[in-house]
C-alpha cells in the first residue's frame, strides 16, 4: 500500500479575526508537528508564496491561486445566502451572532471546500498511481486557539491501508436520515455533525466519485439557501451514498478529533460498542499502547 498524505492551505486572513483568530504561522507550526511527520510521500495544495516555508516537508508542491480552484466558483452564491435575511433568520435568539465561524465567514465556508480541489489535483497529478489519498488538515494538531497544545499525540506512523471505502472518524448517531429543505435547515441552524472531516482516507478508485458527490452536495445547500462547512458537506454524502463510507467510532472516552490517530495507525479495526469487559479492560490497554492519555476535550 502506497498512500499520499494530502493537504492544503490559503490564507482567509484569520490572524486578524476577533474570535477563532489563528495566524499563518499557527497552521505551519501545526503542520510540522503532525502531517509533516508521518513518513510517506505528502502533497500540499498552496499559494506559491508558502512554498519556501514547507518545501522541504512536502514531496509534491501544488501552486495555486484561490481563482484557480473549483472551490471559489461558489464564493459569490455563498455570501449572497450568508447575507440575507432568510439565512441570518436560522440564527435568530443567539446573540449577539453565531458562535460557529461557518456561519460568519462565507470565505471559511468556501476555503475548507478546496480539499476536494486538493484530493482531485492530487489524483490527476500522481495519475491514480497511490492506493490511498489521505485528506489531513494543514492546521491538524490544533487544539482551541494559537498556543495550545495539540489534540493528537506524538505521530507513529501510517500503518498499512486496505480499506475500500473512504474512512472518516465519526460519532455513532447525528447522521443525516435525509436531505429535505427542513432536515438541511434545521443542520445548520443546530451544527450537530457526525463527521470530523480533519481526517479522510479515500481509495484512489473513489477520488472522483467522492469529489463530485461533495461539490453536488454543496450545491443543493446552496439551491435551498443555506451554507455551511465541510463537516456538514460529508454528513450529507454520507446520507446520499452511505454505501461508500466506512465511519469509523471514536471508543469510550474519545472525541471523534481525538480517534483520528487511532485511525491512522489501524487502531480502529474493531469500532463496535464495546462489552462490560471490554471498557473495564481493554480500552485502556489500547489507549496505552498507542500513546492516548486518558482525557482528551475538544470543541
Amino acid at each position: 500500500m502506497t498512500p499520499l498524505i494530502v493537504s492544503a492551505f490559503f490564507d482567509i486572513g484569520r490572524g486578524t479575526w476577533k474570535d477563532f483568530q489563528r495566524p499563518s504561522d499557527f497552521y505551519v507550526d501545526c503542520y510540522k508537528a503532525y502531517p509533516a511527520k508521518l513518513p510517506g510521500k505528502r502533497y500540499l495544495l498552496a499559494p506559491q508564496s508558502l512554498r519556501p516555508t514547507v518545501e522541504s516537508f512536502v514531496d509534491h508542491f501544488d501552486a495555486a491561486a484561490p481563482a484557480d480552484l473549483k472551490a471559489f466558483a461558489y464564493l459569490d452564491r455563498t455570501r449572497e445566502v450568508m447575507a440575507s435575511d432568510r439565512f441570518k433568520s436560522l440564527f435568530d435568539g443567539i446573540a449577539p451572532e453565531p458562535p460557529n465561524p461557518e456561519y460568519r465567514s462565507p470565505d471559511y465556508n468556501v476555503v475548507v471546500l478546496a480539499k476536494w480541489d486538493a484530493l482531485e489535483r492530487a489524483h490527476a497529478l500522481t495519475g491514480g498511481r497511490h492506493s490511498h489519498y489521505v485528506w489531513l488538515d494543514f492546521g491538524l494538531g490544533r487544539r482551541g486557539g494559537a498556543g495550545k497544545k495539540p489534540y493528537l499525540p506524538k505521530p507513529r506512523g501510517l500503518s498499512p491501508i486496505d480499506r475500500d471505502r473512504i474512512v472518516i472518524s465519526a460519532d455513532r448517531d447525528g447522521g443525516l436520515p435525509d436531505l429535505g429543505a427542513g432536515t438541511l435547515a434545521e443542520q445548520v441552524r443546530s451544527f450537530r455533525d457526525q463527521v470530523a472531516t480533519s481526517m479522510m482516507i479515500v481509495p484512489s478508485d473513489k477520488v472522483p466519485t467522492f469529489c463530485a458527490l461533495a461539490r453536488g452536495c454543496y450545491e443543493l445547500l446552496l439551491e435551498n439557501d443555506l451554507a455551511s462547512d465541510d463537516q456538514v458537506v460529508v454528513d450529507m454524502c454520507v446520507a446520499r451514498a452511505p454505501h461508500l463510507f466506512h465511519l469509523a467510532h471514536a471508543p469510550a472516552g474519545l472525541t471523534k478529533y481525538n480517534h483520528i490517530h487511532n485511525v491512522l495507525n489501524g487502531a480502529d479495526r474493531d469500532d463496535r460498542p464495546a462489552s462490560g469487559l471490554r471498557r473495564l479492560f481493554a480500552r485502556p490497554i489500547e489507549r496505552a499502547k498507542i500513546g492516548l492519555p486518558i482525557e482528551f476535550r475538544l470543541r
